[in-house]
């Protein structure tokens, strides 16, 4: 599945700082790659997204320290169609990630 990126607000760990960490899932389930960077402002932290991918808000199941999630672009409309189009917008969400899941990056020059 693809990669994404989870943006934290100031926690216990980093006071004063917002980090964003990259995550990809293992069935349904988010694992940390152990890639990370730690940012002075939330500007800079959204900033520091690497190319091809957006902020999307957090959903209401999320963790509340967590602010926004950075999923492959247009993957917020996705969500969107989902949650506004009930059983239909799932199945058309589910189309999309079919072909979503075909299309990986062939270099990662913000490692």
């Amino acid at each position: 599945m693809f990669p994404q990126w989870v943006l934290y607000a100031p926690s216990r760990e980093y006071p004063n700082h917002f980090v964003i960490r990259e995550f990809t899932c293992q069935g349904d389930q988010p694992v940390p790659t152990g890639t990370y960077s730690v940012h002075e402002t939330l500007q800079a932290a959204r900033e520091a997204i690497p190319e091809g991918f957006e902020w999307v808000p957090r959903s209401e199941e999320d963790e509340p320290a967590i602010v926004e999630v950075g999923a492959p672009t247009g993957w917020g409309e996705v969500l969107a169609m989902h949650v506004e189009g009930g059983e239909a917008g799932l199945d058309r969400t589910m189309a999309l990630l079919d072909r979503a899941v075909m299309i990986k990056p062939t270099e990662r020059d913000w490692d």
